[in-house]
């Protein structure tokens, strides 16, 4: 494009300048007229406690609460119960195991779940990491799991979509699949946890919400960069996607208290290396080739040492409880669209820190 004389050149793809001028704007236009939503993730619960506490979040007005799975309970069934035992709030998990799972039966179990929430459910999905697939499921990590997952994507749609359904794909083929019964909706939304630039550009392109997490305020402008590429490649805009982010919290009075919860947090994260990549594109580039050093050597107990209370207080909010949500405001001026509180409980009562993160609302 030829430019008059005098005029301000483009701004660079990955400048400060080209997320203001270019980014912000769009958020800003296309911003939730709910200034208020916010979500809670459940984890570690045993079932009943898990409905409890879905139940008081929805009696206090949150959007959504989210049910992760790493180890322990799986989290259809655990969302299978607060379905049927809540009218309105939104029910995500945060994140599933994906590749443990075939292709048609993620459409089988949330087709179901959305049934029985009467169309409240949202898919939350990641790629999840090689160490965690082997070691937890004997399951191996996928030659191209990003290929992978669109098709995976593909399908859950198609299968919602059409009855019977056929695809053929590089990696997964059907030749006439059928739920056996309607949907709720033929629609779920799919949400794409993502932390590199690739997976944020195919959330862009494919996906109807992103999750991040241990999101520092500095890497923000990266990652809606990378997601305003895949969606313009998809013909689409950032207004297109609801950007949502865990936000790991640890409500206290008690500031030093609380990092020390929050550091036994971020231990289980920051051995993943996919964290570990990310830290490198930050001012905490240091710290983080030291933990993927003690990570290498299977020093990871040494881990937390390297953890300091800056690091902690850019990736989790560890202000007290009369500033926490002023600090989720401050996200939400950069673009979060929707804030989910990720407790840290204090000595390890995941309920009870559950129940002093319902507190502030």
């Amino acid at each position: 494009m030829i430019r008059g004389r005098g005029a301000a050149p483009t701004p660079k793809l990955g400048s400060d300048t080209f997320v203001q001028e270019r980014i912000y704007p769009i958020l800003l236009t296309v911003r939730d007229a709910r200034l208020d939503r916010i979500g809670l993730v459940l984890g570690g619960l045993p079932v009943r406690d898990a409905v409890e506490i879905a139940q008081r979040a929805e009696e206090r007005g949150l959007e959504s609460v989210w049910v992760y799975e790493t180890i322990g309970r799986d989290a259809p069934t655990s969302l299978g119960a607060i379905a049927f035992s809540t009218r309105r709030i939104l029910l995500g998990t945060g994140l599933l195991s994906l590749f443990v799972r075939t292709p048609t039966l993620l459409p089988m179990t949330y087709a179901s779940l959305d049934e029985l929430s009467n169309g409240r459910m949202i898919l939350g999905i990641g790629v999840s990491y090689e160490r965690a697939l082997r070691s937890r499921h004997a399951v191996p990590f996928p030659e191209r799991p990003f290929t992978m997952l669109r098709e995976y994507v593909d399908v859950f749609r198609g299968a919602l979509a059409a009855d019977p359904f056929r695809y053929e794909g590089q990696i997964v083929s059907l030749k006439g699949f059928s739920l056996g019964f309607k949907p709720r909706r033929a629609r779920i939304p799919v949400y794409l946890g993502a932390h590199n630039p690739k997976m944020l550009e195919l959330a862009g392109e494919i996906a109807d919400g992103v999750v991040l997490n241990l999101v520092t305020e500095e890497e923000i402008g990266f990652f809606l960069e990378h997601l305003a590429i895949g969606a313009k490649r998809a013909g689409r805009s950032l207004s297109d996607i609801d950007i949502a982010s865990f936000f790991n919290v640890c409500p206290s009075g008690d500031r030093a208290l609380a990092r020390t919860e929050l550091r036994r947090r971020l231990h289980w994260f920051m051995v993943m290396p996919h964290i570990i990549a990310r830290l490198k594109r930050t001012r905490f580039r240091p710290e983080a080739e030291k933990i993927e050093g003690l990570v290498k050597e299977g020093r990871e107990r040494e881990v937390p040492e390297v953890i300091t209370d800056p690091m902690i207080d850019a990736m989790c909010i560890s202000e007290p409880p009369d500033r926490i949500l002023a600090r989720v405001d401050a996200y939400r001026s950069r673009g979060i669209r929707l804030p989910i509180l990720f407790p840290t409980p204090i000595g390890g009562d995941v309920k009870k820190g559950l129940s002093a993160t319902l507190d502030l609302f």
